[in-house]
Parts: structure tokens; C-alpha cells; sequence
């Protein structure tokens, strides 16, 4: 999987703490993209799957993290990674909230093949759709646009990100690769 960055404990993106993933390559090239660095895909940073989810598993026990988040670049772009890394790390988070500029009803059409539609089962709250740079209100912590939509694939989690949600929106800095990297859905630029 091309990965670009790993970060714990996150407390932006989702209720409690969490460990961070963000993978590299998009190909919508949303304008005002947050993480338009990402968008390339980088040979160089593809690591073995076994190796990242022991990493992530190690981040979340040192962290006492319950959560993880993927996002990226966009995740579904490496559908098959992403539900092989999925399956690997399910049982070690209590909930696994994933970006995609991606709609849901586009991955359950087939837009990422049947590894696409399969990674739904292992995700709780997906968050999806495409950035539209006008369409970004400054409030919701987990829509960087009002079009995009958050899904409740387990409607057990949905008060804690109901109560998260209504606290508005944070961003959290890492240093990372000599870099400050911000964490969250930031405020209208």
C-alpha cells in the first residue's frame, strides 16, 4: 500500500483518540484539496500491508488509541489494499471512520472493483464524496463540503459522532518528515 504518513494519537478526525493513516494517490484533483500532495502515486512509499498493520496495531496499544482513521490521497484508490489492511486490523479498533472523495453508491457500483464494495463491511463511518471548494461551510468536523455525506455503516456509533460533531471543527499539527503537517477539517480559507 502507498502510504504517506502514520500519526498517533489523532483527536480530530472522530470522536476519542485515534491512530492515522493516510494514503497516497487521487486522481479527482478536487480544487482547494487540503491534501493535494497526496494526490501523486509514489512507488517509492508503497510498504508491505503485514508490516503497516503492525505498525498501526503498535500506535494504537503505545497511544491507547480505540480508533483508526484512512484517509488520503483517497484510500479507494488502493481498494484491495485497503480491505486486505482492513481485515488484518479490524478487531484491534473499536471504530474505523474512512474519507473517499468517492460516493458510497459509486464504490457499491463497482467504481473500485469488488475490493472496494467488500472494505464497506470493515469500515463503521465512511465519509464521502467529492471536496467542492465552494461548498465548504467552515463548521461540520467531519465534511470538508456540504455535499459530501457521513454514513453510519454501524448506526451503533453514530451518538459519539453525533456529540463529536456538534463541537465543531479542530485541527491538530505533527511534525513529520522535517514538515508540520495540520490534522482536521480546517475553517473556510
Amino acid at each position: 500500500m502507498i502510504v504517506a504518513r502514520m500519526f498517533s494519537p489523532v483527536t480530530t478526525l472522530g470522536p476519542g483518540k485515534r491512530v492515522g493513516l493516510w494514503t497516497m494517490g487521487c486522481r479527482k484533483a478536487c480544487k482547494g484539496c487540503i491534501s493535494s500532495e497526496l494526490a501523486i502515486f509514489d512507488p517509492n512509499r508503497d510498504i508491505p500491508i503485514q508490516f503497516i498493520s503492525m505498525q498501526l496495531k503498535a500506535m494504537a496499544v503505545n497511544n491507547k488509541c480505540t480508533g483508526l482513521v484512512v484517509s488520503g490521497g483517497d484510500p479507494f484508490e488502493q481498494s484491495q489494499e485497503l480491505v486486505d489492511l482492513l481485515k488484518l486490523v479490524r478487531d484491534d479498533f473499536e471504530d474505523i471512520l474512512v474519507f473517499t472523495g468517492y460516493t458510497k453508491d459509486e464504490i457499491l457500483d463497482g467504481v473500485q472493483g469488488n475490493a472496494g464494495i467488500e472494505a464497506l463491511a470493515y469500515i463503521d463511518v465512511l465519509v464521502d464524496g467529492r471536496y467542492v471548494e465552494h461548498l465548504n461551510d467552515g463548521h461540520d468536523a467531519l465534511r470538508g463540503s456540504s455535499n459530501q455525506t457521513i454514513w453510519f455503516l454501524s448506526p451503533e456509533k453514530e451518538e459519539a459522532y453525533r456529540v463529536y460533531i456538534s463541537q465543531g471543527r479542530t485541527v491538530e499539527t505533527f511534525i513529520h518528515a522535517n514538515h508540520v503537517v495540520s490534522v482536521g477539517i480546517p475553517g473556510k480559507i
